[in-house]
């Protein structure tokens, strides 16, 4: 029988928004003695230097006495000289500097050098280049880890080190505890781990450039408390005003954004900030202090609105929005609403890489937002899964390849070649059409997309070589974009709706939200959007003859001229069936020909590089060689045809013949 002494140590709350992700250790130190075994002691974080020198040490045991446990990196140790009890699922840190490890984990307990029953020896100082920390207890090895250039056989560990580690990053335990190199990860310290979330939602597809900037008008103009927005860029005017408005009329309006985007924030991301700021928004950027970043950029396209209804676009709110080709869907879930709320909270929180929006922009005046009437929103209620990178979202969609059973269709915006190799998304889809799976990978043709020629060659001549149904491609120019700025995924009647590239920095070092979609009805809706930007020529040519109607004595010439048609592509195929039987005569563009006493219906045909087919009537009277009225230089020009095309169709091939 003895007696424990509690001392709790809580957590100091944090100004503004925060919240934890839901794998920080809610902690507390309890001073005390118990005589359970220390078997479940381990190493999970070991940071040498920025942003500050610590390590973590978890129990994955029964409670436990952390007295005199040691942490060792053959130079020098930290020994613990009091009775701390850690309970089981628990963590505590190691660190030279409270102040700044409490801001970088402020859900985790932590023993600073210098406090009461903790002492440093030797030069116990760990190294960015390479070291090997041991975990002892009475002498007894607990735990062990081997970083960077240091070079080690002995007891606690097999095989290679882990990575060197450099400025602003830690080795953190990642998989079980097998005494090797694939335990533990670089990254930086502090991200999230979000686990996975499946729940019913109302669901609302949307695209760009079709309606996008009337879905996020409209969710503005109908928010009442909250709005919470977590974007790489925003620059649209009508949206920085309907914000602004937004917070005008006393909701709370949160923006994060990425503080320092490829080239640098523009003068129009500068003056958005401003704009925002000057009525009531708070503002935060997303930057790295002291090389430490938890997250290479913030790349997410989404909102929350009210703590329900959330918009996961594609596409950055700017000029983009108004010409690019992207996805959107609009979640209504109160479920759906906090976890994505919760990953906001976590990101904007942060105490050392998030700051408020610099100075620099002018605040532009306020203008009437225009009122938005939606009439062709469709809705239905189905499951729906979140996506969160790095933290679940390469594992979800990794099983959502393999599951796959009859189609698979990607448009993606960049496709990294160094994908072609190993276990990735891109070689699962080569798997899935070695199982039977129809695959079609649609890229980017413009900005962002350097690999995507090399990537659809090596597909298409692995789809050759075996007889796969798998074709790649990027997006054709002639369709009336920008870009193709699209990160979508069709998989049998599941849709993901992202932000996420496909490469590694976007899909485990990046900040990407996305949502997978389980609904026949909404993969039919993205679908028709996929077979549209698949076509090489999405555009009906125009049809321009120069007569409808013509009477000619027998034995004069007719002539057929089609040169008036045309197509934003080339590659026009021309077809006059001249007899009416459903076989073209000719193939010409302009040729004369003699028909024989009667009526006579010319029927031409012309076919695009898409595959669009239109066709346009004319018709021919021939009376005989001594009939008043005849002659080529009494024809009857009805009207010019630009429209007499009464039947115009795109031929829509169905899903296998694509």
């Amino acid at each position: 029988m003895f007696l424990v002494l509690l001392a709790v140590i809580l957590p100091i709350a944090q100004p503004g928004l925060s919240s934890p992700s839901a794998s920080m250790e809610m902690s507390t130190i309890r001073t005390g003695t118990v005589s359970e075994p220390l078997s479940g002691l381990v190493l999970t974080e070991v940071c040498p230097g920025r942003p500050v020198e610590y390590v973590v040490i978890t129990n994955r045991g029964p409670s436990v006495s952390l007295f005199n446990v040691t942490i060792d990196d053959g130079e020098g140790e930290v020994r613990i000289d009091k009775d701390i009890v850690l309970d089981r699922s628990s963590s505590i840190g190691v660190t030279v500097n409270r102040t700044i490890f409490s801001s970088l984990r402020p859900n985790l307990d932590c023993l600073q050098k210098g406090d009461d029953g903790i002492a440093w020896s030797g030069r116990f100082t760990l190294a960015d280049d390479g070291d090997d920390v041991g975990l002892f207890s009475g002498g007894v090895l607990m735990d062990r880890v081997i970083y960077g250039k240091v070079q080690f056989t002995g007891e606690g560990w097999t095989g290679p080190s882990v990575e060197s580690v450099t400025k602003g990053h830690a080795v953190i335990r990642e998989g079980a505890d097998t005494n090797g190199s694939t335990d533990w990860a670089v990254v930086p310290p502090g991200r999230s781990s979000f686990p996975a979330l499946t729940c019913q939602a109302i669901v609302e597809p949307f695209s760009v450039p079709e309606n996008a900037v009337g879905r996020l008008l409209r969710e503005l103009s109908q928010a009442s408390r909250t709005v919470n927005c977590s974007l790489y860029e925003i620059t649209d005017a009508c949206i920085v005003n309907a914000l602004a408005a937004c917070s005008l009329r006393g909701v709370e309006v949160n923006v994060l954004i990425e503080g320092q985007p490829v080239g640098g924030l523009s003068e129009a991301s500068l003056n958005a900030s401003a704009s925002l700021q000057a009525h009531g928004v708070l503002v935060k950027e997303l930057r790295s202090f002291e090389s430490y970043k938890r997250y290479d950029y913030l790349h997410a396209k989404y909102m929350i609105v009210d703590s329900r209804r959330v918009v996961i676009m594609s596409e950055n709110w700017g000029g983009g929005l108004h010409v690019n080709r992207g996805w959107g869907v609009t979640l209504d879930s109160g479920e759906v609403g906090r976890y994505f709320e919760a990953v906001f909270k976590d990101d904007i929180g942060g105490l050392i890489d998030t700051a408020p929006a610099r100075d620099g922009g002018s605040a532009l005046p306020l203008f009437s937002v225009p009122e938005v009437e939606l009439t062709d929103v469709e809705r239905y209620r189905c499951e729906v899964a979140a996506l969160v990178a790095p933290d679940n979202a390469a594992e979800r969609l990794m099983d959502m390849i393999r599951e796959a059973q009859e189609i698979i269709l990607v448009e993606q915006l960049s496709v990294d070649d160094r994908w072609l190799k190993g276990t990735t998304l891109l070689t699962s889809l080569i798997d899935a059409a070695e199982r039977g799976v129809q695959v079609r990978l649609l890229m980017g043709s413009s900005w962002g997309g350097g690999d995507n020629p090399a990537v659809a060659d090596e597909l298409n001549s692995i789809a050759q070589a075996r007889g796969l149904d798998l074709e790649a491609r990027s997006i054709s120019s002639y369709h009336n974009l920008s870009v193709m700025h699209n990160k979508g995924l069709i998989i049998d009647d599941q849709v993901v709706v992202s932000s996420i590239n496909w490469g590694d920095t976007s899909l485990y070092q990046n900040r990407e939200v996305g949502a997978v979609v389980t609904s026949a009805s909404a993969a039919s809706y993205f679908s028709h959007l996929f077979w549209q930007d698949w076509s090489p020529d999405p555009e009906h040519p125009a049809v321009e003859l120069p007569w409808t109607f013509m009477r000619v004595r027998s034995g004069e010439p007719v002539l057929l001229d089609a040169t008036r048609c045309s197509d934003n592509a080339p590659g026009l195929t021309i077809e006059w069936d001249i007899d009416g039987d459903g076989i073209p005569e000719s193939n010409e563009t302009k040729f004369a020909v003699r028909l024989g006493e009667g009526n006579h219906t010319v029927v031409l045909t012309i076919t695009d590089l898409g595959n669009n087919i239109v066709r346009a009537w004319c018709w021919v009277e021939v009376v005989p060689p001594d009939s008043e009225g005849g002659g080529s230089s009494w024809k009857m020009m009805a009207l010019p045809l630009f429209a007499v095309a009464v039947i115009a169709w795109k031929t829509i091939i169905g899903r296998k013949g694509h």
